[in-house]
C-alpha cells in the first residue's frame, strides 16, 4: 500500500504489523523579492500574518496567495499595527505608545519625565489591545482630561529599522547609522493612520525638536473619522520630508491630541484604531530578505490554497535566511505497542525515524532518500549539488561536472542572476564585476550515496497509527542511553528551514478492502476493471514479499537444524 504523507500528521491504519519504506523528496527555498520573476514560473506568497504586501506590476498580493504570468521585479509594502503587543516588551513588536496624564503640553519622545506621579509610560495592555482591531468603533479606547489647560494625548513611536529587519529582511549595512540612512532613502512611502474622534495628528522632527503646526492633520467631527497622514521625500507632494522626520534610532514619532480642557469642557480623546505602512521603493535591495516569495513547482502551485490551507502552506513553506533546503527529516508514529528511540529526553520514548541529512530540490527536480530493495540499507538520491563561488571581473571558476540545470544567485542578496553564460569552465556575469555567488547546479546524472549510518530508528506500524512529519531538528548523542536523539526544531522562531513537502509511505496491507475491490469484478466500468488490477498487482508484490521472507526463515532454520 501506498500513503502520501505531508508536513504534520497523517492517519494510518494496518491489520497487522509492518515496517514503513519511505520516499522522501528534497526542498531548496529562496525568498524571490531581489530576483526578476519570469512569466512562465509559479510563485507563492506564505506570509502568515497576512501584513507584507507583494506588488507586481498592477497586481498586489498579500497574505497567503499565488500568481504566475508576471515579468519583471517585485516592491514591498509591509502594515505596522499593535496586534501581538504585550505591554513592555519590544522583542515581537517593537513599537510603543505612550502617554502623560495632567499634562498640558505636546508630548515629545525626548521628553524626561522627573515626576513620581502621572509619570510618561505606556499605555495600559487593554489599550493596545483594543486600538489593534479596525472594527469601526466597536473596541475603542478613551482619554479624558478634566484640568483646565490639560491634554489628552499619546504619543506613537515606530521601530522602522527593526520592523524591516525582522519582518522584510537586513538592510545592506551593519551600522545603526548606516541602517537608519538606507531607511531614510529605501521607503518610498510611510503613512501613519488613525481613526477616532475629534482628534488632532502631528509628526515630530527630530532636527528642529518641534511639532511644525502647519502640518497637522484633524478630525473636527465628533463622529468617527480617520487621518491618514502621509509623507514622503517628493518635495512636491508631502507635508515634510521622510528622511528629515527619522531619528537616530530609526524611529519616527507621531503625538495624537484632543484640545486642551477648558471650564466645563474636558479634553476628551477616543481612539479606534492605529496603524502604519511602511512602502519600500522598487530598487530597494533587502540583504537575507525574509519575505517567503517563493518559486515552486506547478505541483506545489496547485497544491496552495486547495490540498493545503492557508496554515498549511506558511508550515511548508516559511521564511527562511538566505538559501535553505530541507534538513534532517523526521517521521514520528504514535500509539504503538513497540518504542523505537529517543526524542527529547531521556523518557520520551517513541518510534519512527530521523535522518542526518539535506535534501535538495528546485525546478521539479529533487534529491530523494528511500530504502534500497530487500534489506540493503538506505540511500540520498543526490540531483543537485551547491557552491559559493567568488566574481572577479565578471567571472568565477567553475570547473563542476554539471547537468541541464544551473541556477546562480547573488550571495549577498540572494537576488537570482538570469544574465550568466557558461564559458569554458567559467561562469560570465555581465552584471556583475565582483563579489560572491551562490550556484545551485543539476548533477550530470544521479548518485546514489549510501547512508544507512546516518538513519536512525525504525518507522514500524501496528493498528492505527498517528504519522507526525517534521525536519530541522538537532540530531545529538546520548552518552547514558548510549544512542541518538533527536531535539526537536522550534519552528514558530525564524530563520526556518524548508518543511516536508512530499513523503510517500509504502507498507503492507492484507485487508477486506482488498476482497471487497474483488468482488465488484463481476461490473463492467473500466474503472474498476483498473482499480482490480492494480489491487491484484499490489496482492501479487505482497505475496511474493511474504514467500521471500517465509523461504528466507526455512533456510535459516535448516542451517540451525544441520547444525
Amino acid at each position: 500500500m501506498k500513503k502520501i504523507l505531508r508536513q504534520g500528521d497523517t492517519k494510518i491504519e494496518t491489520s497487522r504489523p509492518v515496517e514503513m519504506e519511505l520516499v522522501i523528496d528534497g526542498v531548496t527555498l529562496v525568498s524571490m523579492v531581489n530576483s526578476k520573476l519570469k512569466s512562465d514560473k509559479y510563485y507563492i506568497l506564505t506570509n502568515e500574518d497576512d501584513k507584507t504586501y507583494i506588488y507586481a506590476g498592477d497586481k498586489i498580493y498579500h497574505g497567503v496567495d499565488k500568481f504566475t504570468g508576471y515579468e519583471g521585479t517585485v516592491s514591498v509594502k509591509r502594515t505596522v499595527n499593535f496586534d501581538n503587543k504585550q505591554k513592555s516588551v519590544t522583542t515581537e513588536n517593537p513599537h510603543l505608545i505612550r502617554t502623560k496624564p495632567n499634562y498640558d503640553s505636546l508630548l515629545k519622545p525626548t521628553f524626561v519625565d522627573t515626576a513620581t506621579t502621572n509619570k510618561f509610560d505606556e499605555v495600559t495592555q487593554s489599550f493596545y489591545d483594543d486600538v489593534s482591531v479596525d472594527d469601526y468603533g466597536y473596541t475603542y479606547q478613551t482619554l479624558t482630561e478634566i484640568n483646565q489647560t490639560k491634554i489628552a494625548q499619546y504619543l506613537v513611536s515606530f521601530d522602522l529599522i527593526s520592523e524591516i529587519e525582522s519582518k522584510l529582511g537586513r538592510p545592506p549595512y551593519t551600522t545603526k547609522s548606516g541602517k537608519r540612512e538606507w531607511v531614510k532613502q529605501m521607503v518610498e512611502k510611510f503613512t501613519f493612520t488613525y481613526s477616532g474622534q475629534k482628534a488632532k495628528v502631528n509628526v515630530y522632527n527630530p532636527i528642529t525638536k518641534e511639532y511644525n503646526d502647519s502640518i497637522k492633520k484633524s478630525i473636527s467631527s465628533n463622529y468617527l473619522g480617520k487621518i491618514n497622514f502621509e509623507l514622503t521625500n517628493d518635495v512636491l507632494n508631502t507635508p515634510e520630508l521622510f528622511s528629515r522626520l527619522v531619528d537616530d534610532d530609526g524611529f519616527i514619532h507621531f503625538v495624537v491630541y484632543a484640545d486642551a480642557a477648558v471650564p466645563n469642557v474636558p479634553s476628551k480623546l477616543v481612539t479606534d484604531y492605529i496603524q502604519a505602512e511602511i512602502k519600500l521603493k522598487k530598487e530597494a535591495v533587502l540583504q537575507t530578505p525574509r519575505i517567503p516569495l517563493y518559486e515552486v513547482s506547478e505541483d506545489d502551485y496547485e497544491r496552495v490554497l486547495t490540498e493545503w490551507d492557508k496554515k498549511r502552506s506558511c508550515e511548508i513553506f516559511p521564511p527562511v535566511d538566505g538559501i535553505r533546503s530541507l534538513q534532517n527529516p523526521y517521521v514520528e508514529i504514535e500509539n504503538l505497542a513497540k518504542a523505537g528511540f529517543y526524542v527529547d529526553t531521556n523518557s520520551t520514548l517513541t518510534s519512527g525515524i530521523f535522518i542526518d541529512a539535506e535534501l535538495r530540490g528546485y525546478e521539479g527536480v529533487n534529491d530523494k532518500i528511500r530504502k534500497r530493495d530487500g534489506n540493503a540499507g538506505w540511500i540520498h538520491v543526490k540531483e543537485w549539488e551547491q557552491v559559493d563561488l567568488d566574481v572577479f571581473e565578471n567571472n568565477a571558476i567553475f570547473m563542476y561536472p554539471h547537468g541541464q540545470k544551473v541556477v546562480v544567485f547573488n550571495n549577498l542578496t540572494k537576488g537570482r542572476i538570469d544574465d550568466f553564460k557558461l564559458e569554458n569552465g567559467k561562469i560570465v556575469i555581465p552584471s556583475l564585476v565582483r563579489g560572491k555567488i551562490t550556484v545551485l547546479y543539476q548533477l550530470p546524472s544521479s548518485i546514489a550515496v549510501d547512508i544507512t549510518d546516518k538513519v536512525y530508528g525504525k518507522p514500524f506500524l501496528q493498528g492505527n497509527a498517528i504519522i507526525h512529519v517534521t525536519c530541522a531538528g538537532d540530531i545529538i548523542y546520548n552518552d547514558v542511553q548510549k544512542k541518538y536523539e533527536y531535539k526537536k526544531a522550534d519552528r514558530t522562531a525564524y530563520p526556518m528551514t524548508p518543511s516536508v513537502t512530499h513523503i510517500e509511505a509504502k507498507y503492507m496491507q492484507m485487508t477486506s478492502e482488498s476482497l471487497d475491490i474483488i468482488s465488484a469484478s463481476i461490473q463492467s466500468s473500466d474503472s474498476v476493471r483498473a482499480s482490480l488490477f492494480e489491487t491484484l498487482k499490489d496482492l501479487k508484490n505482497e505475496l511474493e514479499e511474504a514467500q521471500h521472507e517465509l523461504s528466507e526463515v526455512k533456510r535459516i532454520l535448516q542451517e540451525i537444524l544441520n547444525k
